[in-house]
């Protein structure tokens, strides 16, 4: 593969050409191009910090802010009558509602509805969101491309891999008693799903002499996990290829960050705050990071994470770090002796002014999310986690008080970190 299929690529669809591949069943695409999810999500997005903490918990309130039209609801009706007449027009305006949501913030991802006593794979197409190497990379590790460097491969392959992965969700048995299952045991339904299809992208991507494009996907995962509890495939995707997650591997990837920043903040008289802002410094400015890095390099090595309640937080600690070194550090010198830092980590303060109010879409990572459930249900995340946990746990100055008013309403339950995905027209996996 190269040059050649490089060339073929440019005359077909290579996200389809993966899904096809791996796929069976009838399958439906939807092109979220043709819906601006900018307009869908602006009265969320355009809400103040303080307007969005009075509404998190009112799925009523978060309804009435998507901006989803007559004419959005006829577009997606329309694009699935003409994969499958009938099939738009069988949707209630809810369930029409939920695929342009969906299509319109969620990127790829795949699932399964009934239609005429037949199962159907609608199929969400990548996007503008996620339709180059780096906005795949960007979305599946959170961090932006300029501290990722060079991502491996050519175009092509990464909108392959893409396919395969969705399309694999469509051969994976699905739970008839899904909704009856407690949060946390959706939730590690749906990550043995992800680790499944994430399976089949790293094979075939090795299988094709495509090693550099396997680490990198591996890489990615383990650098997303730390805000991607629905994604934390990594330490899967080596080794035995029989081992499936179990609720302790969940539970470790939905707690092993803040573990890590707090241990490493304590190891080195900073909050985990700071970490956290040391870990995403400017491009080219690493030594913070490599700081950070080389103490969690040291705890892991004199065994600080060995006697974890869960033995797995240390493996996810360990990919991490790991990734980290060769996606990150490993892309960058560090900066010239006379450059760098007395020895003291930097703190940064933002450049907002925080006695202003501040709209969501202003803060790093504060692009909102809304899933819509069953009847009148609804939940929100921001920046992929709760709306709770953002706000309780964001750097930025501006939202210190929220961070006071919700830090006696987190649930230590960790299964909150994302929300539930079952819906009445198909759970949808990405």
């Amino acid at each position: 593969m190269g040059v050649g299929e490089a060339f073929i690529s440019l005359f077909q669809d290579d996200f389809e050409v993966g899904v096809e591949d791996t796929a069976k069943g009838p399958l439906i695409y939807i092109e979220p191009n043709s819906f601006d999810a900018q307009k869908i999500m602006s009265g969320l997005n355009n809400l103040t910090v303080e307007q969005a903490m009075k509404i998190i918990d009112d799925p009523a309130k978060l309804r009435e802010h998507l901006n989803i039209d007559d004419a959005d609801v006829q577009r997606m009706r329309d694009m699935l009558n003409e994969q499958r007449p009938g099939l738009g027009d069988s949707l209630n305006l809810d369930e029409t509602k939920m695929l342009i949501v969906r299509a319109a913030q969620n990127g790829p991802h795949a699932q399964a509805m009934m239609h005429e006593d037949q199962k159907v794979f609608i199929i969400n197409k990548p996007g503008n969101a996620y339709d180059e190497k780096a906005d795949i990379a960007r979305n599946m590790s959170g961090f932006n491309t300029e501290f990722l460097g060079t991502v491996p491969g050519w175009e092509y392959l990464w909108e392959r891999a893409q396919g395969i992965h969705e399309g694999a969700h469509t051969n994976q048995a699905e739970l008839e008693n899904f909704s009856s299952l407690s949060p946390q045991e959706q939730k590690l339904h749906i990550f043995s799903r992800e680790v499944d299809s994430d399976r089949h992208v790293v094979k075939w991507l090795n299988d094709n002499g495509h090693a550099d494009i396997a680490q990198a996907w591996t890489d990615y995962r383990a650098l997303g996990a730390v805000f991607d509890s629905e994604h934390p495939t990594a330490p899967f995707l080596s080794g035995d290829p029989q081992l499936q997650p179990t609720m302790r591997h969940l539970e470790a990837a939905q707690t092993f960050g803040q573990t890590m920043f707090e241990a490493v903040g304590k190891e080195l008289n900073i909050s985990s705050m700071d970490v956290q802002k040391a870990l995403q410094t400017d491009p080219g400015q690493y030594d913070d990071a490599r700081t950070v890095i080389g103490a969690l390099d040291t705890m892991l090595a004199r065994g600080d994470f060995d006697n974890q309640e869960n033995p797995h937080v240390k493996e996810y600690i360990q990919a991490y770090v790991d990734a980290y070194k060769r996606q990150i550090l490993d892309e960058f010198q560090p900066v010239s002796p006379q450059n760098a830092p007395s020895g003291e980590l930097r703190t940064t303060e933002s450049s907002m002014n925080t006695d202003q109010p501040v709209k969501l879409i202003d803060v790093n990572g504060g692009a909102a999310k809304v899933t819509l459930g069953e009847g009148d249900s609804a939940s929100m995340t921001i920046g992929e986690v709760s709306a709770s946990q953002f706000f309780a746990s964001h750097a930025h100055p501006a939202l210190a008080a929220e961070r006071i008013a919700l830090s006696e309403t987190l649930s230590a339950d960790p299964s909150e970190t994302r929300p539930e995905q079952a819906v009445n027209a198909g759970m949808a996996v990405t």
